[in-house]
């Protein structure tokens, strides 16, 4: 499929679902009060992570929902596009969480969670909405 021809059909009615699941991470990821946790590999399968790790697969599943609803079939380079896109709003919140709210960090854990997270989502999106990736 061309990928110029499916950005011309492109309705944005459908990614609505996204920006307020966007907005929600954001309030969450800047309203929430943290404590500098000690290095540990444990911290991979704490609860804040697997909150990052699930917020961000529900992101990149909404965000492919949308487009597919929108364009009928996601072209490829789309998922990789979603997928970096997720990646680098995440680091972008941890930036913002670090320099704009004192008291919160900049987390490569919770990096590595939401990695994973949109891994999860394409893998979740692939296997219930049954499109080839």
């Amino acid at each position: 499929m061309n990928t110029q021809n499916s950005l011309d059909k492109l309705r944005t009615k459908y990614l609505i679902p996204t920006a307020f699941w966007t907005v929600f991470i954001f309030w969450a990821s800047v309203t929430s009060v943290k404590t500098l946790p000690s290095f540990s590999f444990e911290l991979l399968i704490q609860p804040d992570k697997l909150a990052h790790l699930t917020v961000y697969a529900i992101l990149v599943v909404l965000t492919l929902w949308g487009l597919k609803k929108s364009v009928k079939q996601v072209p490829t380079k789309w998922v990789g596009w979603t997928f970096c896109l997720g990646i680098l709003y995440g680091f972008f919140i941890e930036c913002v969480q670090y320099t704009f709210f004192p008291g919160r960090y900049f987390e490569i854990f919770d990096i590595i969670a939401n990695i994973i997270g949109c891994l999860t989502g394409i893998l979740l999106y692939k296997l219930f909405i049954k499109e080839k990736l």
